[in-house]
Order: C-alpha cells, then structure tokens, then sequence
C-alpha cells in the first residue's frame, strides 16, 4: 500500500472514531436529561433539589440539594430500587408519625440516572472528599467515639446496636443504619463545619 492508500486508511478511521464518539456523546446528555425530568416529576413532591438550609419542621423529606456529597452511591441505588431499609426509623418527620413511609422505586437504570447527577450537579464544596479514613481508625478511636456520644447524648435522638440490641431515640437517622448510606467525609465536614452544614444535610 502507497502513501495515499495509507493517507486513505487513517483518514477513514479518524472519521469513523470521530463519528462513533459524535453519536456515543448524546447518551449522557440522555441519561442526565432523564434524570432531572424524574425529580422533577416526582421528587420534588417531597425534597427540595435547590434552595438554603431549613428547619425539619418546615420540610416533609430530606432535602437533596446536597445528595452528591451525602450519599454512597451504591446505597443511594440500593434504597432507589427499594433494597435497604429506611434510615429514619419513624420517618424524617417523626413528629407527625410513628413509622416511615414507604419510599417511590424506580428501575435500576434509573437509579444510576439518579446517582450520577447528584455526582453532577448536586455537591457540596464544604464536604472534602476522603476526610475520614477507615484505615487509620484505632481501638481507642473506637471506644472514645462510643463514650463521646453517650455522654454528649446523641442516643437522645439516634439509634444505634449495641450488644445486638437497637437503643436510642427515633428522632433522627439510625447510626446503624446509616453507616453504609452516608459518605464518610460528610461526617468529619459536619462537626467541623459551621452549624449551616449542619442543618443543610440533616
């Protein structure tokens, strides 16, 4: 094969690979089309997806304006397609009921939908991303941290296991379980943060 024949050949594969990456590009756009027409749709009924921090008496849901920096993606999945258990034993209102409501599902596809735009456009610049390292948590770190939030009376609105038995108050969200649905760096950046991060990711 000449120069030209090759000339040819790189031409053709430039144009193709450009083609195939012209027609692959709409499927993201797609998907986050997709994604925000659902929460738009049916989310919103009960969170609110933008706006600033609010008292829990004023809301009827968590609010998801955070949902990016919140949230473990495979959990948010999980609990989308009605796999995990609620983390908020009464329900996010548990002053106007005694159990949690049953939550809308959505198809697994949906669910990744769901997640990756929260990813997009839903993050919240106080949160930093690896601020909490499993790793390096000692024995001590562990029995301090239990002491920690006994004495500082967490367990007046949390719940948590402890020697196989649920204790606590339903007043808020299930330490137990929350640990898999809540990012790791959330819980360093909430203490340490303002009270504003506080009450916007509560």
């Amino acid at each position: 094969m000449g120069l030209e024949g090759i000339a040819r050949v790189i031409a053709a594969t430039v144009t193709l690979t450009a083609g195939v990456a012209l027609f692959q590009a709409p499927a993201f756009g797609s998907d986050q089309s997709r994604a925000k027409d659902l929460l738009q749709q049916t989310c919103v009924q009960c969170h609110r997806l933008d706006g600033t921090a609010d008292s829990r008496f004023n809301l009827r849901a968590p609010d998801l304006i955070w949902a990016g920096s919140k949230y473990q993606r495979s959990w948010l999945i999980s609990w989308l397609t009605g796999k995990e258990a609620p983390i908020y034993i009464k329900g996010y209102r548990w002053d106007l009921a005694d159990v949690p409501s049953k939550h809308p599902m959505v198809t697994e596809s949906e669910a990744s939908e769901i997640a990756d735009y929260f990813v997009q456009h839903n993050k919240d610049p106080r949160v930093t991303v690896g601020a909490f390292d499993l790793s390096k948590v000692t024995k001590f770190d562990v029995t301090f941290g239990g002491m920690a939030y006994k004495v500082h009376v967490c367990l007046g609105c949390h719940t948590i296991e402890e020697n196989g038995k649920i204790i606590g108050g339903p007043q808020s969200v299930c330490i137990a379980e929350c640990r898999p649905a809540i990012q790791h760096g959330l819980a360093v950046s909430f203490w340490s943060e303002s009270p504003g991060l506080r009450t916007a990711q509560r």
